[in-house]
């Protein structure tokens, strides 16, 4: 799999897509991610789960210990929307905040800059398997005779 990636100690905003489609921004000055309809403070030793409802009611949701937060709507009419548990932010001890994709099944897409600065691009992106097709010829052809 994948090691989590740090997402504090960033130049403000750290853009999330996820499902392709769906932004979040993640504002290390505020220890918050922002969506268009709420936004979620980051605590530390708090873990958050970011997805949708089951039945799909098309908003992308936080949940934690403490809260659920609707963050963002998202246009459940494409066809690659976020999936029910998408991804993890962990507000870690140290104060580092970081980002996990969950395997979720439409990916994630992270871009921002450190304060080096540094700028980054990281994709997590569902793995594709190969299946091969195996084509056997009929053992009998035609009709059976008696």
């Amino acid at each position: 799999m994948h090691e989590p990636f740090k997402i504090s100690n960033t130049i403000d905003p750290v853009i999330i897509v996820l499902g392709r489609t769906t932004p979040l921004f993640y504002r290390d000055s505020q220890r918050s991610l922002v969506g268009s309809l709420s936004f979620a403070k980051i605590e530390r030793g708090l873990i958050y789960i970011i997805g949708r409802r089951e039945p799909l009611d098309s908003k992308l949701v936080i949940w934690s210990r403490e809260a659920e937060v609707e963050l963002e709507h998202f246009d459940s009419r494409v066809r690659i929307v976020p999936s029910r548990i998408h991804a993890a932010l962990i507000g870690a001890e140290s104060g580092d905040v970081l980002f996990d994709d969950l395997g979720s099944s439409s990916g994630s897409i992270l871009a921002g800059e450190t304060n080096k600065p540094e700028p980054f691009i990281t994709l997590y992106a569902t793995p594709r398997v190969g299946i091969h097709r195996v084509e056997l010829d009929a053992k009998y052809s035609g009709s059976r005779t008696k």
